[in-house]
């Protein structure tokens, strides 16, 4: 019965999370060390166009920028040597990515399996950047 009580417990924790990572409005997403999306939230599925099924489990340059290797200046390369946050402005047609790779660090200090990728668009409006902002459903 106490095993039950602690199961019960995590599943609700584990849906809280997820449904405060989904109300976040930046499209956020994990990678592994080798650049695999691990998660990612609603924001990121909306920037996107595409189900969380086409994004879970392929490579971030293979959904990002349609490549087959990072791209030059990838943020979360050099965030893998640094093990500090790395910060790259991307274009994207008319829109401009603000991309920003945090490392997470394990309690010894060591670097851990996955980055956290935050990224919001903008668009160029008469010389001034304007947010863009998904439309609402």
């Amino acid at each position: 019965m106490k095993n039950e009580n602690i199961n019960k417990k995590q599943t609700i924790s584990a849906q809280r999370w997820q449904t405060i990572f989904n109300t976040i409005n930046d499209a956020i997403f994990f990678l592994s060390r080798d650049s695999i999306i691990l998660h990612c939230n609603q924001a990121m599925c909306n920037m996107l166009g595409k189900p969380i099924d086409e994004i879970i489990g392929h490579f971030c340059y293979e959904i990002m920028h349609g490549t087959e290797k990072p791209i030059e200046g990838c943020p979360a390369m050099r965030a893998l040597k640094s093990c500090q946050r790395e910060t790259f402005i991307l274009s994207i047609g008319e829109k401009c990515c603000n991309v920003i790779v945090d490392p997470l660090i394990e309690e010894d200090g060591s670097l851990a399996l996955c980055y956290a990728k935050r990224c919001r668009l903008f668009e160029y409006s008469l010389g001034s950047v304007v947010e863009w902002r998904p439309p609402s459903s």
